[in-house]
């Protein structure tokens, strides 16, 4: 009778165990999953904050010409400085939210 109630609590042992590992298992195909999306989206932030910086970069240089030809009449730094503090800003917020915030080291 004894034998009985130790292999029960075995089997019982046994079956929630497995429950148990099923389901870390489980848990981790999603954290894995959500990893891969949440870098996914690290990776476009990266892409278009290289496309924005290469735009005003442009912008810069087209203020640069426009200063040359006397188009703009002295007023060439303040655009000048307002496309750095955009680039500035734009790559702060970009690093912040990519390194910080949503890139996922897998571990």
């Amino acid at each position: 009778m004894d034998y009985e109630k130790i292999i029960t609590a075995l089997v019982g042992f046994i079956f929630a165990s497995n429950g148990i590992l099923i389901y870390m298992i489980k848990r981790r195909d999603k954290v894995s999953i959500l990893m891969k999306m949440n870098n996914r989206q690290a990776g476009q932030i990266s892409m278009l904050n290289a496309a924005l910086l290469a735009v005003l970069g442009a912008m810069e240089s087209l203020v640069d010409a426009l200063h040359d030809k006397n188009v703009l009449n002295g007023n060439a730094e303040k655009v000048k400085d307002n496309l750095r503090s955009a680039k500035s800003t734009i790559d702060e917020y970009a690093r912040k939210i990519c390194k910080e915030q949503i890139m996922v080291e897998d571990k």
